[in-house]
């Protein structure tokens, strides 16, 4: 593409985990949360980023329910 010059896109996957209070929120259960390296109470999602020229951009998030959480509607998936 033209526009890139040449210059490549670097992607990124992060999976993150962070500490909550509460259960209020569907997502929130305890967990495996790699941020402090042990199950503890929280949320965890999986973020791609694009790298171009230093330049940081999201390029999608997907948080993930944890399997307790469910409601009959929602499909479990294992990665």
């Amino acid at each position: 593409m033209k526009a890139l010059k040449g210059k490549a896109i670097t992607v990124v996957i992060d999976e993150t985990g962070d500490m909550k209070k509460g259960e209020k929120t569907d997502y929130v259960a305890r967990q495996y949360l790699g941020s402090v390296g042990k199950v503890d109470n929280g949320i965890v999602s999986v973020n791609a980023y694009g790298v171009y020229s230093n330049i940081i951009f999201s390029l999608s998030v997907k948080v993930f329910k944890p399997k307790g959480r469910l409601k009959a509607e929602d499909n479990y998936k294992k990665t």
